[in-house]
């Protein structure tokens, strides 16, 4: 039974799979509330998360939807919509096997992976493409 979710492990968890990330040679950082560096052109930011308990046979579990924003800020025309779908099947590869670490006392019953959300907006000579990803999991 969960009397309050750990935000905390999944936080903890989704850092140590993302943080520092290679993709094609371009190195993203994962940051959970705010990205605190200026210069920083590729990173994935967990912008989200509700969660909503639900009683089992065994207690409470939490369905909790769990939003990642991956970002890519480059100069028009050099790639960028590639290097961010490159970095999205990084993404899916790395969360496709979600667990927590059995020292939490959680089990992941059930986790989905989607693309939710794909913007691009200009900003001063940049172009922003981003990519909203919900990763939504069961856990007891």
């Amino acid at each position: 039974m969960i009397a309050e979710f750990p935000d905390n492990d999944i936080n903890a968890e989704l850092k140590s799979r993302l943080d520092n990330l290679d993709v094609n040679g371009n190195e993203y950082k994962f940051y959970v509330k705010r990205v605190t560096s200026q210069k920083q052109k590729f990173y994935f930011l967990k912008s989200t998360k509700l969660n909503s308990p639900f009683e089992t046979k065994c207690g409470t579990g939490h369905i909790t939807p769990t939003q990642i924003q991956a970002t890519v800020i480059q100069p028009k025309n050099v790639g960028s919509e590639l290097i961010l779908n490159n970095a999205i099947a990084a993404l899916f590869n790395l969360l496709e096997d979600f667990s927590l670490p059995s020292s939490t006392g959680l089990v992941v019953n059930r986790h989905v992976l989607s693309v939710i959300n794909d913007l691009e907006e200009d900003i001063g000579g940049d172009t922003v493409y981003r990519k909203i990803v919900l990763m939504e999991t069961t856990i007891n």
